[in-house]
């Protein structure tokens, strides 16, 4: 049960802070939520949530990236984000991408120097261009590490250690073996953080190698997260703000220059950039490979899998499910690409932590 002297304060109007929104905070990352009712914001939903709360149908669809723009609200009706973070008017758009990505990544320097840093590496570009870069401004090799599942279709280990291998980079790697059912056991740790629920296993992988480089005495962890929101000029809300809450839980600082203001300033002010041609040519002018830099985009999802495999067939409750989706009036059966079962039961718990259902 919420402790009344919480509902209180939120009452009370922890509410009237939209001032101190971080300037130009596109990605939505720090966006507050707002009661329409009475006009109270809050930084978590569990703040206003009331029991017995109802759905919102499309907040839902939403959050499952079913949904086109604006992004605004959440799975609870009469809940809403606040209004994205405007960048401009600023000079910052006046530079080139790639250049401001370059200042991102010196200011990024600035503020990160004495921590323990560790970069999250897959077999994409925009992790690669991250590191690339932060090597570049002078700044001290960080820990490198890369997740293994022990699922081919899934882990990337092969291609981050040609990354690290490579000139530009040149790093030991560190690989990072999670299995599958310890990752899906993090479940409800990661819904209850995220606050939102999940349509796969992804953003939960991320997750559990936080913690793990956590545990190994990292403080912050560098990654390319936003490049292809940004650069598309299409926000991620299904996917950004979820990786970094899961993160900030797992006890680390995310930085990624993807998410800082001047390259978000100028990614805008050139227009949008879906090919990535702007991250392809910063990253052959830091000597990434050709191999890399030309490469396809090739997304990687958390494979679908049985709940039973996994180990969270126990989170499975038919009747509760049922009952939600008849709420939204939606199919349980959405798209069978995908961990179905995830969404609903990430949705599940969601309302059971916020409506306080029994």
């Amino acid at each position: 049960m919420m402790a009344a002297s919480r509902r209180a304060e939120a009452r009370a109007g922890i509410g009237d802070r939209s001032a101190e929104r971080e300037r130009g905070d596109w990605h939505g990352l720090h966006r507050r939520a707002l009661r329409v009712a009475d006009g109270v914001t809050a930084a978590r939903l569990h703040d206003l949530v009331e029991p017995g709360t109802g759905l919102d149908r499309r907040g839902v669809l939403e959050a499952w990236g079913r949904a086109e723009p604006p992004l605004d609200r959440t799975v609870f009706a009469g809940i809403r984000w606040s209004p994205r973070a405007p960048m401009g008017p600023s000079d910052r758009g006046a530079r080139a991408p790639g250049d401001a990505l370059m200042v991102t990544v010196s200011s990024l320097l600035e503020t990160v120097k004495s921590d323990e840093v560790a970069v999250a590496l897959g077999g994409g570009l925009d992790a690669a261009v991250a590191l690339a870069a932060w090597l570049r401004v002078g700044a001290p090799l960080p820990r490198v590490l890369t997740l293994e599942t022990g699922i081919a279709a899934y882990d990337e280990v092969e291609t981050a250690r040609a990354i690290a291998a490579c000139e530009a980079i040149a790093a030991p790697i560190e690989v990072v073996r999670i299995e599958p059912r310890a990752i899906a056991a993090l479940v409800p740790e990661a819904v209850a953080l995220a606050e939102r629920p999940l349509y796969n296993l992804h953003p939960v992988a991320r997750y559990a190698l936080a913690r793990e480089a956590r545990a190994r005495g990292v403080r912050t962890l560098l990654t390319g997260d936003g490049a292809d929101a940004i650069l598309s000029g299409i926000p991620d809300d299904d996917y950004t703000p979820v990786i970094a809450a899961l993160v900030r839980g797992a006890g680390l600082r995310l930085v990624s220059p993807f998410l800082g203001e001047p390259f978000v300033a100028a990614a805008l002010a050139s227009g949008p950039d879906p090919d990535k041609r702007t991250a392809r040519a910063l990253a052959r002018s830091l000597g990434l490979p050709a191999w890399l830099t030309e490469a396809r985009k090739h997304p990687r999802l958390f494979p679908a899998t049985d709940p039973r495999a996994l180990g969270i067939d126990g989170l499975w409750r038919p009747e509760a499910i049922a009952r939600l989706a008849g709420e939204l009036e939606l199919e349980l059966e959405l798209d069978p690409g995908l961990f179905d079962p995830l969404s609903w039961i990430s949705l599940d718990l969601l309302t059971r932590a916020l409506r306080e259902d029994p």
